[in-house]
């Protein structure tokens, strides 16, 4: 009976000092701020950023145009995106999309499904996908080309229910200049 009971106690010791991971790899990214626009704070899912430099906010009007055309086209998946800012460089057609999703599921359950359709509804596209984490955020990340542009999406929730994604667009023949402006973008992403 006494070796039951030091086997029961080295079992809770050693289970019990196992962890399941789910943190990501941490990035740190070399922000120069000199490449940047102002911050930008978005309450609803408790983050800031700022977005690339000569990268503009939209106006109101033209944003409540797409909200209304993306609400329109929405599918049955129970994860429809929401469009919250959209900044735009109009000299290069470059654009940065914020968006966060109206569903009543579970974050994780969001991310996973809007992945797997992004998945399959660009199956003819080589995706590079990756995770890392950054100021105590978890993303997922896809890079892709698609026609004359190259596309980095960020996924990742810091409330819950509360997923969101700042997308990156630009056109190939600008990716290469743009990047460091984005990676500093990105690095500037931070919780409330």
């Amino acid at each position: 009976m006494r070796n039951v009971g030091i086997i029961l106690i080295i079992g809770f010791i050693v289970f019990g000092c196992v962890k399941e991971e789910t943190k990501h790899a941490d990035i740190t990214f070399d922000v120069d701020e000199a490449l940047l626009s102002s911050k930008n704070i978005f309450p609803d899912i408790n983050i800031n950023f700022h977005p690339p430099i000569n990268w503009e906010e939209i106006d109101h009007e033209l944003l409540n145009t797409i909200q209304s055309k993306v609400s329109d086209a929405q599918d049955s998946t129970g994860i429809d995106p929401v469009p919250i800012k959209i900044f735009m460089d109009m000299e290069r057609s470059c654009t940065c999309f914020v968006t966060t999703f109206k569903s009543s599921l579970l974050a994780k359950d969001i991310i996973e499904n809007y992945l797997n359709d992004f998945r399959l509804v660009n199956h003819k596209i080589d995706l590079n996908e990756g995770s890392f984490s950054h100021n105590g955020i978890d993303f997922h990340q896809i890079v892709f080309n698609k026609e004359d542009f190259t596309s980095i999406k960020l996924i990742a929730n810091v409330i819950d229910q509360k997923v969101f994604t700042i997308e990156y667009v630009v056109p190939t023949q600008y990716y290469e200049e743009e990047l460091r402006s984005i990676e500093s973008s990105i690095g500037s992403i931070k919780i409330n």
